[in-house]
């Protein structure tokens, strides 16, 4: 668990999300709320593809060359086209 705390990591299992710094905390608790709800990403043939276009899109939001609406087409597009869904 020290090494959760270290790294700012939240736990994956209910019992050490129970105990410890974050169960004390209200924003941090909300996340943890969340974890019955998660998925791991689903990796795939295309996801390297995929994945290149979510950061370039995040990178050029981030950077100001793009607004979020145009950033999502753009990938979106590169996440169709590796996917041969053209």
């Amino acid at each position: 668990m020290p090494y959760l705390v270290s790294f700012g990591e939240l736990p994956a299992r209910k019992d050490l999300a129970d105990r410890g710094s974050w169960a004390s905390d209200p924003a941090l608790r909300l996340f943890l709320s969340q974890l019955p709800l998660a998925r791991p990403r689903q990796y795939g043939a295309h996801y390297a593809e995929a994945s290149q276009a979510v950061g370039e899109a995040q990178q050029a939001v981030l950077t100001g060359s793009a607004s979020p609406s145009a950033a999502a087409r753009t990938a979106a597009g590169k996440i169709d086209k590796a996917l041969g869904e053209q």
